[in-house]
């Protein structure tokens, strides 16, 4: 059964077999989370939030494996980003997408940052909202500088170029997701 699974979770471009465990995490966390703290209220089990969150995170942890495993993500993660996003989407919504977009677009016309990270960025800002969205990628890229460094100092060799950024981005997106669920932002 596990194995029927794993084939079809494969991504046909890279050839990648993913690990069903890591989004299955994901989700059991955001599950255990809404359960935990929303089940007071007057929300029911399955509401869209919990859905798009779970959703969420599974599609940006996908994302994040394939860029770790090939230095590339296709445009289907950002498609199915923007297609969560358009539950409940906002003004709100667009504006975070435009600032998290224009904002890795410009970083990556002076630097090395990959078409991908841009496109990722800018879908996460439309899923998120502005404020939340500036917030992930604030808790994401910290933690990038943070882990290459006491990389590079751990293994005495100059920084690398390039690395993969998507799972650090994952990372802040997570946390943030996490925050919104316990309503810290």
């Amino acid at each position: 059964m596990l194995l029927k699974i794993k084939r079809k979770l494969k991504d046909i471009n890279g050839g990648i077999s993913v690990p069903v465990i890591f989004p299955l995490i994901a989700l059991l966390l955001v599950t255990i989370l809404h359960l935990t703290f929303f089940s007071i209220g007057n929300e029911t089990f399955l509401s869209w939030n919990l859905v798009k969150a779970m959703l969420f995170i599974t599609i940006l942890v996908f994302a994040s494996i394939s860029d770790l495993k090939t230095m590339t993500v296709s445009d289907k993660y950002t498609f199915m980003l923007l297609g969560v996003g358009l539950v409940g989407v906002t003004l709100d919504s667009l504006v975070g997408a435009s600032i998290c977009f224009i904002s890795f677009f410009l970083v990556a016309m002076l630097t090395n940052l990959g078409g991908a990270d841009v496109k990722i960025a800018g879908a996460c800002g439309f899923v998120l909202g502005a404020l939340p969205s500036l917030i992930a990628l604030l808790i994401g890229l910290s933690l990038s500088v943070i882990v290459e460094i006491a990389v590079t100092l751990i293994k005495r060799e100059p920084i690398k170029r390039h690395y993969p950024l998507v799972p650090y981005i994952t990372i802040g997106c997570i946390a943030v997701t996490i925050m919104k669920g316990i309503n810290l932002l």
